[in-house]
């Protein structure tokens, strides 16, 4: 079942404020309609929406046109999604027992003028978005087409899809509706090596999208470099090192693995930038009596521990299973 344009992505009265609010707006429209200083115009593709979902500084990376060396494993995935692309197209061209079949190969859908069951492998742009569509499926109800309109379908090599996939299965689904008039409710997963059709509603995930979308118009229009976070996509990243020589030499608290973004805007708003000014917040504290001794991470003490090359335990040593 389709629907019209859901918000914020409808067509109202109001859509061009709406829409740099949401920013998914024209600029020099915006601009002289809002006021706002003239800035640089930039087309947000999924590939660029996929990286600010791994890591916002490597979307930052990519939009000042930088790049690095590409790990083995991030190559070998690429192969394997490749090949698994294939392999789902064809099975899912296989699968369509009425209407034909359109393989665009990376062709821009202008228009969608066919009336096929299945769309592989098109291009779509919309309001200053783009997306490589891995396949769209058609489906009955009204749109701008006719008694009919599509729905996006993206393939999945893994069994269990993360929270990425939802998102720019939304993604794909607003570029969608744009082109169609009408925004589809429903969008597939194509997941696994057996292809397992996993349904998803896409307006539970609109909002989490424009929040996204939003950061990512913010950080194109800006000229200040974001804040430097390592996270678990470093490891097979190609700014590692970049963005580790970074750390090091600021001595930035995103050193301590573990410690969360918000943890670390409490500590920047008390002044507390380095490891080096975190070490000497630790203070030991003593047990209330009668109480159960409960010993938490402590990231003041490891960076204590860092700046004065020691171990420290936290809380008495007993002996256990396997002492002497």
């Amino acid at each position: 079942m389709a629907a019209s344009l859901p918000r914020p992505y409808e067509v109202i009265a109001d859509r061009v404020h709406l829409q740099f609010t949401m920013g998914i707006v024209d600029s020099s429209t915006s601009d002289s309609i809002l006021g706002r200083p003239e800035m640089q115009r930039y087309v947000i593709t999924d590939d660029l929406l996929e990286d600010h979902l791994k890591c916002q500084m490597k979307a930052y990376q990519r939009l000042h046109g930088r790049s690095g060396h590409t790990h083995d494993y991030i190559a070998l995935c690429s192969r394997l999604d490749a090949r698994y692309h294939a392999s789902a197209s064809q099975w899912l061209a296989s699968q369509s027992t009425a209407g034909g079949v359109s393989r665009f190969g990376g062709l821009r859908l202008h228009d969608i003028a066919t009336a096929d069951a299945i769309i592989l492998d098109a291009v779509g742009v919309a309001d200053e978005l783009e997306t490589r569509f891995d396949a769209l499926q058609r489906a009955p109800g009204n749109s701008h087409l006719g008694p009919h309109h599509y729905q996006p379908i993206r393939f999945c090599r893994h069994p269990q899809p993360n929270s990425s996939f939802h998102l720019l299965l939304a993604f794909d689904a607003i570029i969608l509706g744009y082109l169609q008039g009408v925004s589809p409710d429903v969008g597939v997963l194509l997941c696994g090596p057996t292809f397992k059709r996993i349904r998803i509603r896409l307006r539970r995930h609109l909002d989490s999208l424009a929040a996204v979308l939003t950061r990512l118009r913010v950080q194109i229009a800006s000229d200040n470099e974001l804040p430097l976070v390592l996270n678990r996509h470093c490891d097979i990243c190609e700014f590692k090192q970049l963005c580790r020589a970074k750390a090091v030499e600021a001595d930035n608290l995103t050193l301590l693995r573990g410690m969360s973004l918000k943890e670390m805007t409490r500590h920047n708003s008390k002044g507390i930038f380095s490891v080096k000014q975190l070490s000497y917040t630790f203070r030991p504290r003593r047990p209330a009596k009668r109480q159960k001794q409960q010993f938490h991470h402590n990231f003041a003490l490891q960076a204590l521990a860092l700046r004065e090359k020691k171990v420290h335990v936290l809380g008495g040593c007993r002996r256990g299973v396997g002492w002497n």
